[in-house]
């Protein structure tokens, strides 16, 4: 008998991987993917607004060797509408004292005194000795390796701008596992880059869109999977007997051999509490932040700074987390020549309460943080506010505890369970794709039972990838 599977949520982590089993497996699998919503890609969303293209969640790919997001979207027929960010992009700055500054390069280290004791702090570095913790904050490994100067100035915005998290609650080893085990096999980080650039030095990749937005991927990934694809489908129950899982949808279900959840976990959590009380209490202790995005068009160009965007460290006390300057990231989408368009993002674990503000308020402090910063006093053409709500995983100090918890629940259990999606091992878009990639183990000599951590280990084992 063919086997069933049903993947619970239609994000781009459950539709990478449903497209990969369909590839791997075509008809000798039963393939059902379930969506609350009445669109897929879940935070992966783009629209178009006053003649202005806005991305509402991430805004651009990151090009990783091996399967990932650019040859998915090769192999789906999307080769034709990517496009590379300008090198522009590269630039990257930071907020100090209310006004712009460059990241620094190492020339620009050597040449600007006020920098020097940053070089000083990187060249210590090497001398520092692994802390032999199981876990420790993203704070206080920076801060053990480099000084609070440098953890304060770039760590500390970079990981509010990524994961909108503060560094002193998120864990390094579940946040930056390549750099965790970095110190622990060359001894400093200085070291294991050098090293890794001896063994080479690949040209810096320029980040990945697509003409009309992200949402090209998924909404491709969602047409190549036809009827398997249901939408307007949310999950209201989950049993499992017999050695089949049936899964409530309305007034109707679905059953299958297999059940892969890619949902956010505190949606699967109350689905679980039936079946074990503490695996749902393990999974439903995963925290979220919320961000609002203030999505800002202008018909010319009123933007004199040049890059990526920036970022603002926690200690200058500003009511933003970060602003993209999304038309010269890729000039490619622009509607028009000379505009400009802008994305302010606010709230994250640094200022939740921002979420509870109402939509104009809100796009008060966005328009006043950039007329600060960056001179920018019109009114703009266009303006979006979207807020993201519990949609950023927060990996705190002691997440591999609890990963490891729910691994041996799940073989306790006996449940032919993969947890995949964001809330536990990555999330990372390029991650989440290239951990779907992997189809095969769905399929074992098992039976198709699996526990949580195969599938991401198994393609870690078998490629390098970024996490960021």
């Amino acid at each position: 008998m063919d086997k069933g599977v049903i993947i619970l949520g239609g994000g781009i982590a459950g539709l990478s991987l449903a497209y990969s089993l369909k590839r791997a497996f075509g008809n000798r699998i039963a393939l059902t993917l379930l969506e609350k919503e009445g669109r897929c890609g879940g935070w992966m969303r783009t629209i178009e607004k006053d003649g202005f293209l806005f991305e509402l969640g991430p805004h651009s790919l990151r090009i990783t060797p091996g399967w990932g997001a650019q040859s998915l979207a090769a192999e789906v027929g999307l080769s034709h509408e990517m496009i590379e960010a300008d090198p522009a992009a590269k630039r990257r700055l930071l907020c100090r004292g209310g006004r712009l500054e460059r990241v620094p390069n190492l020339p620009e280290m050597l040449l600007k005194w006020s920098y020097w004791p940053h070089l000083l702090a990187a060249i210590r570095e090497r001398g520092v000795a692994p802390s032999g913790l199981e876990d420790e904050s993203v704070g206080a490994f920076f801060r053990r390796r480099f000084g609070d100067k440098i953890a304060d100035l770039f760590v500390d915005p970079f990981v509010s701008g990524i994961f909108a998290g503060k560094m002193e609650e998120l864990s390094m080893r579940s946040c930056f596992p390549r750099l965790s085990q970095m110190e622990e096999e060359a001894g400093s980080l200085i070291k294991g880059m050098l090293a890794r650039r001896k063994k080479s030095s690949p040209k810096e990749a320029l980040p990945l869109s697509f003409k009309g937005g992200l949402q090209r991927l998924p909404e491709r990934l969602g047409e190549r999977l036809g009827a398997s694809l249901r939408l307007s489908s949310g999950v209201d129950s989950l049993d499992y007997e017999g050695g089949r899982w049936r899964v409530g949808v309305g007034a109707g279900s679905y059953e299958a051999d297999h059940l892969v959840s890619a949902l956010p976990a505190y949606a699967l959590s109350p689905l679980l509490h039936h079946l074990s009380p503490k695996l749902a209490d393990l999974v439903g202790g995963i925290s979220y932040a919320s961000v609002a995005s203030v999505s800002l068009g202008f018909k010319r160009d009123v933007l004199m700074s040049r890059g990526f965007g920036y970022l603002v460290p926690s200690k200058e006390r500003e009511a933003i987390l970060a602003t993209i300057f999304d038309s010269q990231i890729f000039p490619a989408q622009n509607q028009r020549e000379g505009e400009c368009r802008l994305t302010v993002l606010l709230g994250g674990a640094r200022s939740p309460e921002q979420l509870s503000l109402s939509d104009q308020e809100l796009a008060n402090v966005a328009l006043e943080a950039i007329e600060r910063h960056l001179g920018i006093g019109l009114t703009p053409d266009s303006l979006h506010l979207f807020r993201a709500m519990r949609a950023i995983p927060q990996y705190r100090v002691g997440h591999g505890r609890r990963l490891r918890a729910i691994e041996e629940e799940v073989a306790r259990l006996g449940l032919p369970l993969t947890l995949h999606g964001a809330a536990f091992y990555s999330a990372s878009v390029n991650e989440l794709i290239r951990r779907g990639g992997w189809p095969e183990v769905f399929l074992s000599d098992r039976g198709g039972a699996l526990d949580p951590g195969a599938l991401y280990a198994l393609a870690n084992k078998e490629g390098e990838g970024g996490l960021l």
